[in-house]
């Protein structure tokens, strides 16, 4: 795990789980993501993949899942719906 509480992100992408907004947010060691009150640190290394998936979401978005492995090294996944040029952005910012 990393810390990230005194950083300031270099990036952050604002997706829904399902209705309920939430946000990526991009640290030099890794990627937080928050759903609500909960936040879930992940280390870029940790990142296995971000992929969109098929079919297009509604107005303008694009869903996405995001798997990573956790601590414990089993393995996450995450779907969310983001703009196609902020899936775009971020998947360049994790060079996968």
């Amino acid at each position: 795990m990393f810390s990230y509480e005194n950083q300031k992100p270099s990036n952050e992408y604002t997706v829904y789980f399902g209705s309920a907004p939430g946000r990526i947010s991009m640290y030099s060691d890794g990627i937080v993501i928050r759903n609500g009150k909960r936040d879930t640190p992940v280390r870029s290394n940790y990142v296995e993949q971000v992929t969109r998936l098929a079919g297009d979401a509604l107005l303008g978005k694009v869903s996405v899942e995001l798997s990573y492995f956790d601590m414990f090294g089993n393995r996450e996944a995450v779907e969310v719906r983001m703009r196609e040029n902020d899936y775009r952005a971020l998947k360049k910012d994790l060079g996968k």
